[in-house]
Parts: C-alpha cells; sequence; structure tokens
C-alpha cells in the first residue's frame, strides 16, 4: 500500500500535469448542442458551492504492487478547500492507513507495521520541475479545473447526446492547440461524470469516473469516485454512504507536527528525499 500511494500514484499525476496533451483538431459544433459557456458555469457554480466535505466511505485500492484486491471498510475522508485532505482507512474494525495532507507536505501512517512516510514538498519525479501531494490527487477526483476562469478559447464541444443529456468537451492548453483534458458531464444542471487526463500522447494517465449522485446539503455529489490509472494498473474507489458539505471540520485532522508528536517521531523538513521509518 505504501508503494501504491507514495511511488505510484503521485509520479503518474505529476507527469500528467507536466505534459501538456494531444493535438487538438476543432470541428463545428454538434447540432442542438447546449452553449459550452453554460456548461462551465454551471461546474464553476457546484465547485462554489463546496468549500469542504466530509464522510465515511470504503476505499478500495488494486494495483500490481498489492495482494490483490484491498478494500478498507468503514473509512473516512476529510476534504477543506483548497488543500487539506485527511483519511483513514479500516480493515476489520482496524486503521490500516492515515493519510494527512496539507499543501505538498503529508504523512502516511501505517499503524499495523508502525511505519510511516513523510514528505514535506510533496513527491519528486525526476526531470519534473515541481511537486503533488495526495491533496492534488482529491483535487483530480474533485475539482480538476479551474472552471470559473475558462472561456471559450480553452474548451470544446465535441459530442451532446439528447436522449442521456451528456455532453462531452477538451480542455486544451494555453496554445490553443493540445488536449489536456477530456470532460464528460451530464445534466442540466451540468456536473462531471468522467474526466481523463491526458499526457503528451494523447494518452489517458488518469480517467475518473464519478457516479451516483445525491443531494447533500443542497449541493448534488457524487457518491462513488474511480479513479483509473491505466498506465500502472493501478486504481482507486471511494463509496460514500453519506456526505456532509460545508460543515465545520476540526484543525486537529489536517495537524501534521500534532501527530509527529504524537507518534514521537522527528519530521525533517528540509530533506531532498521522502522520509520513512518506524515509530
Amino acid at each position: 500500500m505504501k508503494r501504491l500511494i507514495a511511488l505510484a500514484i503521485l509520479p503518474m499525476i505529476v507527469a500528467a500535469c507536466q505534459r501538456p496533451g494531444k493535438e487538438l483538431v476543432r470541428a463545428p459544433l454538434p447540432p442542438g448542442a447546449p452553449d459550452a459557456a453554460v456548461i462551465l458555469a454551471d461546474l464553476a457554480a457546484h465547485d462554489a458551492a463546496v468549500q469542504s466535505f466530509r464522510g465515511p466511505c470504503s476505499v478500495t485500492l488494486e494495483s500490481p504492487d498489492l495482494a490483490g484486491k484491498q478494500v478498507l471498510h468503514k473509512s473516512s475522508v476529510y476534504f477543506l478547500r483548497p488543500d487539506k485532505l485527511h483519511v483513514t482507512g479500516r480493515k476489520y474494525g482496524s486503521t490500516v492507513m492515515r493519510l494527512t495532507s496539507v499543501g505538498g507536505e503529508f504523512l502516511i501512517e501505517f499503524p499495523s507495521e508502525k511505519e510511516y512516510y513523510y514528505r514535506f514538498e510533496g513527491e519528486r519525479v525526476e526531470s519534473v520541475a515541481f511537486s503533488v501531494s495526495p491533496s492534488d490527487i482529491a483535487r483530480e477526483m474533485f475539482f480538476p479545473e479551474p472552471w470559473a476562469t475558462l472561456d471559450g478559447a480553452q474548451t470544446r464541444l465535441s459530442t451532446y447526446d439528447a436522449a442521456s443529456q451528456s455532453a462531452r468537451f477538451e480542455v486544451f492548453e494555453a496554445d490553443g492547440r493540445h488536449i489536456r483534458r477530456v470532460v464528460t458531464v451530464q445534466g442540466p444542471p451540468w456536473v462531471l461524470v468522467r474526466n481523463e487526463r491526458l499526457d503528451h500522447a494523447g494518452r489517458a494517465v488518469s480517467v475518473t469516473t464519478l457516479s451516483d449522485y445525491r443531494r447533500f446539503d443542497g449541493v448534488y455529489m457524487p457518491t462513488t469516485v474511480e479513479a483509473v490509472f491505466p498506465l500502472d494498473a493501478t486504481s482507486m474507489t471511494l463509496s460514500f454512504r453519506e456526505i456532509r458539505t460545508n460543515t465545520p471540520i476540526e484543525d486537529a485532522w489536517f495537524d501534521i507536527d500534532a501527530r509527529a508528536r504524537e507518534l514521537r517521531i522527528l519530521l525533517d523538513k528540509t530533506a531532498d528525499r521522502p522520509q520513512q521509518g518506524k515509530y
């Protein structure tokens, strides 16, 4: 599990964010399709309405590095925008993984093994100029783009199906030639149902599927979110039983330093490489 979270998923998201997507070929908008500006406005309004969420869920992990599918029942997720994430993974009533991430800093604990993995500035990959943390993965799954800042010069509606009320559009780089993301939405009001991040060759580096939308606290939220990383044959699925939005979340959930003191470990906030150890 340590290899899955710290060494497999994070570098792939970094690489996807670093490279431009495949070349964009413009085409006329399909007949009867909604205005792309309306779709973007709905997505932006949805994201603006969610400043935090929390809820009990099951976490399912699959990877070549794991001995079969791992299902962590009765787990919990806490996310506070813009960049605070806490996940507690439980199996058979015991906590087997605890992850706390604030910005680029994160601490992953494995209580049954008395091991931890710490990174001060996110995960880095050779030749990549910046880092990424688990909070970045959470944003990729739930808030992948700043929809309010996108316009017609950065998006293109490509298909529309009136029967299912679904549309597909591309988000591309500032040069207007390379696609970085392919998004499928359903509405109205328009919500994300599929989100593909592309690499420089046009391959899907990560594919997120959002389904089983329900209204919580006046906001539609997906109760099943599956993130697949095809190039690594790795996947992670969150299945929420309930989601609370915009409710107070105690700062203690995101206090990495306090957690380190509780574990009696000293975190090195200057190291160039990830810090691992026993407690």
